[in-house]
């Protein structure tokens, strides 16, 4: 099956691709809608990257996608650390639930369209990622830098009180 579709993406040039979504602290940014992509090329195993050898090496128009093909194993932390190395946008497919006796057509269908499937790692996610996890810091800095003013303030007013007090007997 693992082959199959390997084989089948190959062919296609196509797939479905998940939406490229970062979320941080609550907030979510969709940075791209989920739907069909066409690819000018899909190499099989390609062997041109240094550290990673992926299920699927896909361009189109200058983009480049590594996919990886779940049956029987998802890819564990170390080949997600490689990946994200590599700096390509990764995903991988879940046919881990699909019958091994699948007939060629629903493997297809799984393959391009209908299977789980999820972003191992995409550069712009990371990216808007920290853009949130910076403003969000930036909040917590004008909230602290503000309650630090107010302590400041509030001592100040209460040695006052005290000078007052003192001068006052």
């Amino acid at each position: 099956m693992h082959k199959l579709a390997k084989e089948i993406v190959a062919t296609k040039c196509r797939l479905n691709l998940p939406e490229v979504r970062a979320e941080f602290n609550g907030e979510v940014v969709v940075l791209h809608k989920a739907g069909l992509v066409r690819f000018d090329s899909a190499v099989v195993e390609a062997q041109h990257l240094k550290t990673i050898v992926p299920d699927l090496y896909a361009q189109r128009a200058g983009h480049r996608l590594l996919v990886e093909i779940y049956v029987t194993h998802a890819c564990d932390e170390l080949k997600r650390i490689e990946l994200k190395n590599q700096g390509i946008a990764a995903i991988e497919i879940d046919l881990s639930r699909l019958l091994r006796n699948s007939s060629r057509s629903d493997v297809e269908e799984a393959v391009l369209e209908k299977a789980g499937r999820h972003w191992l790692f995409h550069p712009k996610i990371d990216a808007e990622v920290e853009a949130m996890r910076t403003r969000h810091q930036a909040k917590l800095d004008v909230q602290r830098l503000r309650f630090e003013k107010e302590v400041t303030d509030c001592l100040q007013r209460y040695e006052l009180g005290w000078v007052l007090i003192s001068d006052a007997q």
